[in-house]
């Protein structure tokens, strides 16, 4: 009896383990499956046939009110400024976008207040390449890295001829009241 109550444990345990196997390894093919879905199968996102190239395109040789409600501004307004941010401030195409595309993304940011998803379906493009675009636009009109020689800089000028940014820091830097700047 003895050995037929040992057998049928033994039996017993190795059904248990052959489950408690199956069950690790289903639990395994499951993690394994959402991760291949998660990070390794991915679905294309920007699929539509209308690129922010050929919309640019569309918009820019189309009705000027189109250009002035994408942009707020007329159409040859916006390429003389294509023109100046790429022959003066730096701007420069890439290998996968041109420069009127990349003002198209910050303009049309600006104008329209949207947000970086809206201006990534609009452009057909990803989150990250939107917000890379967006400030390298920025930093040619701003030129902060290179010692503030940007677009802005030159255009907007204090009327006061003897107005330094420097008098400024030092004011701030000791606390200054900003009335006393004017």
């Amino acid at each position: 009896m003895d050995v037929e109550m040992d057998t049928e444990r033994r039996n017993r345990k190795r059904k248990h383990g052959c489950v408690h196997f199956l069950m690790d390894s289903l639990y395994s093919c499951g993690v394994v499956s959402d991760y291949y879905y998660k990070y390794m199968h991915k679905e294309p996102c920007m699929t539509s046939s209308q690129t922010g190239e050929a919309w640019m395109s569309e918009v820019l040789n189309g009705n000027p009110i189109r250009s002035v409600n994408a942009f707020r501004m007329h159409p040859n307004i916006f390429l003389k400024l294509c023109g100046e941010l790429e022959t003066s401030y730096g701007l420069k195409s890439s290998d996968k976008m041109m420069v009127v595309e990349k003002l198209g993304i910050f303009v049309y940011t600006l104008a329209l207040g949207v947000s970086n998803r809206d201006v990534g379906e609009r452009f057909q493009r990803s989150g990250e390449t939107i917000s890379r675009v967006f400030h390298e636009v920025l930093e040619a009109i701003t030129g902060r890295s290179k010692g503030f020689h940007g677009l802005a800089r030159e255009m907007i000028n204090p009327k006061d001829p003897t107005f330094h940014l420097d008098r400024i820091k030092m004011d701030v830097l000791r606390n200054v009241e900003p009335k006393s700047w004017i």
